[in-house]
């Protein structure tokens, strides 16, 4: 399509410039909603995703902050297979990573690549059947939540896809917008304790647009209190 590359290249560098933003020290948080696409390789497009912003954004801080421990937190309803691929052998950064399990969704019929569950020490991830619901999802949540205080992260990249949601087309889950936005104040929670820590949060994925309003906005809303505290 005529202007896609150039919408691509747009979307990382909005990204890029919300975390320069937070290193000159204007907030600690950020969050760019139309973002998140995490399925791209770093020679290839993949499942409609043209460019891997997060990659690109976790590229740029492992090499201006080496030092530093990252974690990459990601709820969106699909694996994020393209950030996994590219980093999960950096001992600097957590790859967490909740989703339903691709050989599962409507439209694969079954042909979807999974690793499945894996718990290491710098990768946590979740393959769910379709019909999870509220309470274990965050009882899940709150096991990585835990592994991410111990790992102590300086940042934190978040994907905060709605697609997670019931009711969603493409996604199966039974979660309310609560299990989204109980996932965001636990990590604005963690930066909020922590004056040197920053996180960008990313929109990512969310098809039904009755519920995308209010869930990004649950969102912004958490995001607001914690930078005006």
């Amino acid at each position: 399509e005529p202007g896609i590359e150039f919408a691509a290249a747009r979307v990382v560098g909005t990204v890029l410039h919300a975390s320069r933003l937070l290193e000159m020290g204007l907030s600690q948080t950020a969050f760019v909603p139309i973002s998140g696409f995490h399925h791209a390789g770093p020679e290839a497009t993949r499942d409609y995703c043209l460019y891997n912003d997060p990659a690109v954004l976790l590229s740029t801080w492992l090499s201006e902050h080496p030092d530093e421990k990252i974690a990459y937190v990601d709820v969106d309803v699909h694996f994020g297979n393209g950030v996994y691929d590219r980093f999960r052998d950096d001992p600097r950064l957590m790859v967490v990573d909740i989703h339903q399990d691709g050989r599962t969704f409507w439209y694969s019929e079954g042909t979807e690549e999974e690793p499945g569950n894996l718990r290491a020490a710098t990768a946590r991830l979740d393959a769910l059947p379709p019909g999870v619901g509220d309470e274990a999802y965050l009882l899940l949540w709150h096991e990585h939540l835990e592994a991410i205080k111990e790992f102590d992260p300086k940042r934190i990249l978040f994907l905060a896809g709605a697609d997670m949601l019931k009711g969603d087309g493409l996604g199966q889950f039974e979660c309310s917008t609560e299990v989204l936005h109980a996932v965001a104040r636990d990590l604005a929670s963690l930066i909020h304790c922590d004056n040197a820590r920053r996180m960008v949060v990313l929109g990512a994925g969310g098809y039904d647009l009755r519920q995308l309003g209010p869930a990004w906005c649950g969102v912004i809303e958490i995001l607001a209190r914690l930078n005006s505290l």
